[in-house]
Parts: C-alpha cells; sequence; structure tokens
C-alpha cells in the first residue's frame, strides 16, 4: 500500500508492503524511516502460535488414544 501526499511542494511517500511487512517513509526522494522490525514480531508470534498448537495437539492426542 503506498499513500503519496505533497507538503509544501515536497512529495511525502509512506510505502508499506503487507506481506513482506516492510515500512518506508520517503520526504523529499530521501528515505525518512526503513523498518523490517514487524516481521521479527510476526515471526516470533507465529512460532509461539505453532508451538502451542504442537503442545496442545500431543496433549489431546494422549487423552483420547
Amino acid at each position: 500500500m503506498q499513500i503519496k501526499k505533497k507538503i509544501d511542494g515536497r512529495q511525502l511517500i509512506i510505502d508499506w508492503s503487507v506481506w513482506s511487512s516492510k515500512l518506508i517513509i520517503e520526504y523529499d526522494n530521501e528515505t525518512i524511516h526503513e523498518t523490517w522490525e514487524i516481521t521479527f514480531w510476526v515471526t516470533v508470534a507465529g512460532l509461539f502460535t505453532l508451538l502451542i498448537g504442537i503442545f496442545f495437539g500431543i496433549y489431546i492426542g494422549m487423552l483420547y488414544f
């Protein structure tokens, strides 16, 4: 998703990608902010959820089988 806006004759571009979780903020063709932190936390949350799912699967499997 890209948002372009003109402020005082200069261009502000906010570019955010859902799939790569990358956020880039450009003002007057100069990159102000660039981050990949979101990717790290999404990965941690995904692995944590997967771990909980595996433990619950083993627990339920041991109870009923």
